[in-house]
């Protein structure tokens, strides 16, 4: 149980790396291991559902789910139920209730992907019609800034040094990321 309480959480995260891209890690550095419980104390395994991470978390997962089943039972937002629906399913293998090695791998999300992608170019259209040119100018800027993010990130996937350095910094209790960093030394 403590499997599906955890991934309450993790696929909230990945929902808001969707909406904000910040504090991404190639390797976040918890393991469904005993000898890996309590590493480090901010990745901890909830052990309750009432746990305020996971009540959040459920709560959010819940009404995304049933938004997705409403969509789906109007014709006239189809699409976007099938986008919601495509999310949850191409999720689902990765994270739920199967024990997993890695409860939370960010490169999971890039088929689950193609559904908050085709959410997103619904939206945008439905708004063009309604807001019309006003959407365009806030649209470009936000477009610049995740562009300028990516280019940030860009620089830590440059060599396996920058990429586990990174990782150390966000993970810094993982000894997956130590042990890669000390090959990405040797490598230099």
């Amino acid at each position: 149980t403590s499997i599906g309480m955890s991934q309450a959480i993790v696929v909230s995260r990945y929902e808001r790396l969707f909406v904000y891209p910040s504090g991404l890690n190639v390797s976040y550095g918890k393991h469904h291991t005993p000898l890996m419980e309590g590493v480090d104390p901010r990745l901890r395994y909830p052990d309750s559902w009432r746990d305020p991470a996971v009540l959040g978390g459920g709560l959010l997962q819940l009404l995304l789910l049933a938004g997705t089943a409403l969509a789906l039972a109007r014709r006239r937002w189809r699409w976007g139920g099938f986008a919601g629906l495509w999310f949850f399913v191409m999720l689902a293998p990765t994270s739920s209730f199967f024990s997993i090695i890695d409860p939370i791998f960010e490169h999971r999300l890039y088929i689950p992907a193609f559904g908050v992608s085709l959410l997103l170019a619904l939206g945008m259209e439905r708004l063009r019609g309604w807001v019309g040119r006003r959407l365009w100018f806030p649209a470009v800027i936000a477009g610049l800034l995740l562009a300028s993010a990516t280019w940030h990130r860009q620089r830590d996937w440059e060599d396996d040094y920058a990429l586990w350095k990174e990782s150390v910094r966000l993970a810094p209790y993982f000894y997956r990321a130590h042990n890669n960093l000390g090959m990405g030394y040797e490598s230099r």
